[in-house]
């Protein structure tokens, strides 16, 4: 179907389809994300396990710390990776994180960008192929 045609339009990627989603909504980004910061927090308190992070991370994951880059193509490999984290933030007696500010860009009507104001640049691209949306 030729682009432009009626019922189908072009994509980035130049594909031509039929169905058509809306740009992510700043706003539901905003929140899932300061969700995902509250639950990340309480589990580097001990208050929660870290399998209520899981939620929020798609399989594969792009991952990086310490250790150096990886793809995580598991859920075991995630809980395993943000397992790590969460026992150093229990050692450090982690107790909050204050968020100085982010930004939200729109990369395409499923994905969002997510930079922080911190000088450590935290950058996380959420996505949504059908709802909720995962890291």
């Amino acid at each position: 179907m030729p682009a432009g045609s009626a019922g189908g339009r072009r994509t980035v990627c130049g594909c031509v389809t039929s169905v058509w989603c809306d740009a992510v909504d700043e706003a539901e980004v905003t929140g899932w994300f300061e969700e995902y910061l509250d639950v990340f927090a309480a589990c580097g308190r001990g208050e929660r396990h870290v399998d209520s992070l899981l939620a929020y991370y798609g399989v594969p994951l792009l991952f990086t710390g310490d250790d150096g880059y990886f793809a995580l193509t598991s859920e075991d490999h995630v809980r395993s990776a943000v397992q790590r984290q969460v026992d150093g933030m229990l050692a450090d007696h982690y107790d909050h994180s204050t968020v100085l500010g982010f930004q939200i860009t729109q990369l395409n009507a499923a994905s969002a960008l997510i930079r922080d104001g911190s000088p450590v640049g935290v950058k996380m691209a959420a996505r949504s192929a059908s709802s909720p949306r995962r890291i």
